[in-house]
């Protein structure tokens, strides 16, 4: 191997380390990297599709939402939101508590069909227990304002996932 050929070398197992390392710091880490290692995504609806899988409970119709998550950190939930387009309410769906399976990562739960709107948006969290207490007590004690909806998702849900999707 010629002096040329070994600092070829040399430099690309030097940028490989750099960009390891690089990789590592969570603040540089690109979105698809992230994404990749411990992003909750949403896989069923999928961006525009009409809500398909259904159930009845009452008093009305509930739809199947999936997704992935690599691990679910300990004292963390999975909570469905929905949030009708063009609005800044959001209504916690913790009316069956969403299930993941640790082995696959995969999660499924249901949400409401918000009756009067064409679209919605979808939203997926991984809330640790102070987001969980919040969302306990808006099930929990929300009929007596009449469900009025949330303004904001609580801020330390930080892991979250979004999609839109029709009613039918």
């Amino acid at each position: 191997m010629t002096d040329h050929q070994i600092a070829i070398w040399t430099l690309g197992l030097t940028a490989v380390a750099v960009i390891g390392t690089w990789l590592s710091v969570p603040q540089f880490q690109p979105a698809w990297f992230k994404r990749r290692r411990n992003q909750i995504e949403i896989t069923s609806p999928r961006p525009g599709e009409i809500l398909r899988d259904s159930k009845r409970l009452a008093p009305g119709l509930c739809f199947r939402v999936t997704g992935r998550l690599g691990i679910l950190p300990g004292n963390h939930r999975i909570w469905l939101l929905v949030q009708p387009m063009g609005s800044k309410s959001f209504w916690p769906q913790g009316f069956e508590q969403v299930t993941y399976d640790p082995v696959t990562g995969e999660w499924s739960g249901f949400i409401f069909e918000p009756s009067g709107h064409a679209k919605i948006a979808v939203f997926a969290v991984v809330a640790p227990r102070s987001a969980q207490a919040f969302f306990e007590y808006y099930q929990k004690h929300g009929g007596t304002t009449g469900w009025d909806p949330l303004h904001e998702i609580p801020a330390e849900c930080i892991n979250r996932w979004e999609v839109e999707a029709q009613t039918p």
